[in-house]
């Protein structure tokens, strides 16, 4: 359709998703502008909350997953190994981004986290295996394959405090696929965010973060729900950022896009609409957090992308976003991990 013309005017969108009684209004809302101006794998722990914001669930399907930029987007799937009994693995799927031809950025707890195994208080574990799928459509269909890695890394305060603000990592993967060729592409080399060469207009610099308050962002990745293909489909919403200095951490910033557990590591990006540019902003990690004597973040009623999780739901969700500090510290990352 030609009147669609944000992020869907590059991508086949499954609108059996579209469950608005009226449907052109739901195409119009599609429609917005995003302006530049053996186990069966849960969510990790720290993004065991609802995370559709409100009371509409705005996501929509990616079908044309080998398109950009979404070809670049990764499922993952992280092993847990309990360090009291080795026989015992945990699976948690998150999402995470091509930033390098070998290189995946995401969120710290894709690497490091807090897992509950049989019998014991929940434990800081660092995952053991990441197995990597770019652009994967479905559990049957992974157009660039997967990559199995046991190298990633997260940052010091994350890994020590779990410190919010500092929820980042990178996993390194043994096989450089971003210079690969895939006949699902013509047989193009299939890329990754920010190359000159081969990124197709999208760039990691940095932004002002505190004049991106009120912008229109992007957000794709492998959410678990039920009805959303449990962590096996790439999902895709567009919302406003809402707060670029919330109280929790300044490193952090608040939206209003839905997500819900599997999406930790997505991508966050606004899109220039006169050149098709893409600018990756931030990396998704979870919902917003309340603060004693803050009314940035609060408990609400709505709905609930995971009908087995029991915790509240949030006023917004949070990133940790791409300043000028952290760029350079996932430049570091690619360097010498």
């Amino acid at each position: 359709m030609n009147d669609i013309i944000n992020e869907i005017l590059f991508e086949n969108i499954d609108r059996s998703s579209c469950n608005c009684k009226n449907c052109s209004s739901c195409r119009s809302r599609m429609a917005q502008e995003v302006n530049f101006a053996g186990i069966m794998p849960s969510v990790a722990p720290s993004e065991q909350e609802f995370e559709i914001i409100g009371t509409v669930d705005g996501r929509k399907r990616i079908n044309s997953t080998h398109k950009v930029p979404f070809r670049w987007i990764c499922r993952i799937l992280a092993s847990y190994r309990n360090p009291s009994n080795s026989k015992e693995i945990r699976r948690f799927i998150g999402t995470g981004v091509l930033v390098s031809p070998r290189h995946v950025l995401t969120c710290g707890h894709n690497i490091v986290n807090t897992v509950k195994f049989s019998g014991s208080k929940p434990k800081k574990v660092k995952a053991f295996k990441w197995e990597i799928s770019p652009g994967m459509k479905d559990a049957g269909t992974r157009p660039f394959g997967t990559y199995p890695t046991s190298i990633a890394e997260t940052t010091d305060s994350w890994k020590k405090h779990l410190a919010p603000g500092h929820d980042l990592g990178i996993i390194k993967l043994n096989t450089a696929v971003g210079y690969q060729r895939f006949k699902k592409i013509y047989n193009a080399k299939l890329g990754y965010w920010g190359s000159k060469s081969f990124g197709k207009g999208t760039r990691i610099i940095p932004f002002n973060q505190s004049s991106q308050n009120g912008k229109k962002m992007n957000l794709a990745g492998f959410p678990i729900d039920q009805l959303k293909g449990n962590g096996n489909q790439m999902y895709w919403d567009a919302d406003y950022i809402v707060n670029t200095s919330p109280t929790a951490s300044s490193r952090l910033f608040y939206y209003n896009t839905d997500t819900c557990g599997g999406n930790s590591g997505s991508p966050i990006w606004l899109t220039n609409t006169s050149n098709r540019s893409r600018f990756l902003i931030g990396i998704h990690t979870g919902p917003c957090i309340p603060v004693k004597g803050s009314d940035d973040c609060k408990n609400v009623p709505g709905l609930e992308c995971n009908i087995t999780d029991s915790a509240p739901k949030r006023t917004s969700n949070r990133g940790v976003f791409l300043s000028a500090s952290v760029i350079d510290k996932v430049k570091d990352w690619i360097k010498n991990i």
